[in-house]
């Protein structure tokens, strides 16, 4: 059933969020959705923050493909 695949997938990328990130960083995250700019600003950014923050990001990102495939 892909109703259950979906949930199970969207289960496992929240589960490694949450070892992953902060929850600052997920709801940073989660305003991409609605300005994709905003990702972009953030990625080429040169402050430390934005750096540290994007290493965080990309090291979820692994993370998550590694688990849930």
């Amino acid at each position: 059933d892909r109703d259950a695949t979906d949930r199970q997938l969207c289960g496992c990328i929240q589960a490694v969020a949450d070892r992953e990130l902060s929850g600052s960083d997920t709801r940073r995250i989660a305003g991409f959705f609605d300005d994709p700019e905003e990702a972009h600003a953030v990625k080429i950014s040169d402050s430390w923050r934005n750096e540290s923050f994007w290493d965080r990001y990309r090291a979820y990102v692994s993370a998550a493909r590694q688990t849930c495939g």
